[in-house]
């Protein structure tokens, strides 16, 4: 993968957000349920960017296992990190808009 896929990835993310605030925007009413649509399109633009991270993450620890001479991929990575951090602030938009 090249260097622009998590750029790829986080605007087809920022895309489907963009689309979900367009389905949802009728209902929001309040400060707290237009702050948790803002919510979901960061969450969703940052889990399209660690799409392909994690992808390019599996194809190495694969590539590693074929091979006895490869490292292997401990603890967090900066993909982890990432989808990690997506997934809390989609918790956040859901915590906020309930």
């Amino acid at each position: 993968m090249g260097p622009w896929a998590p750029v790829a990835g986080a605007l087809l993310g920022l895309i489907a957000g963009i689309v979900a605030v367009l389905l949802l925007a009728g209902t929001a009413h309040g400060f707290a349920q237009r702050l948790s649509l803002v919510l979901l399109v960061l969450g969703l633009s940052m889990l399209g960017a660690a799409t392909p991270l994690v992808a390019d993450e599996v194809r190495v620890i694969r590539r590693a296992a074929r091979d006895p001479a490869g490292r292997s991929l401990n603890g967090l990575t900066p993909a982890r990190w990432v989808l990690l951090v997506s997934a809390f602030v989609l918790f956040l938009a859901a915590y906020t808009g309930r």
